[in-house]
């Protein structure tokens, strides 16, 4: 019954924080929030593709962009929270104007 009892508030827990165990699967680690090497880029890459997040045809990642993409996979929010910003940087997002849109006067 302990045990149970433990399944229960882990599973809540989890729940509560918006990360599952069949989510948690779907990401390929990452040495850290800014490992540029072979490996952690194809991971990176891997990860935006898990969370549905399509890049424009011929735009291309800095490495400033592949580091914060590899923050927001770390960070421990829900995975609608993380495609969301995770394609405000891939797309250039900005409230449905696209990228790099500015107000001038």
């Amino acid at each position: 019954m302990t045990n149970f009892k433990s399944s229960l508030i882990v599973a809540a827990l989890v729940s509560a924080f918006g990360v599952t165990a069949a989510s948690a699967a779907d990401f390929q680690p990452t040495k850290s929030f800014n490992d540029l090497s072979a490996a952690g880029v194809a991971a990176t890459e891997a990860n935006i593709a898990a969370l549905g997040v399509s890049n424009r045809a011929g735009n291309v990642l800095t490495t400033g962009e592949l580091t914060a993409i590899q923050q927001i996979i770390l960070d421990q929010s829900n995975e609608a929270s993380k495609a969301k910003r995770v394609n405000l940087i891939v797309n250039g997002e900005s409230a449905g104007y696209g990228p790099g849109y500015s107000v001038t006067y």
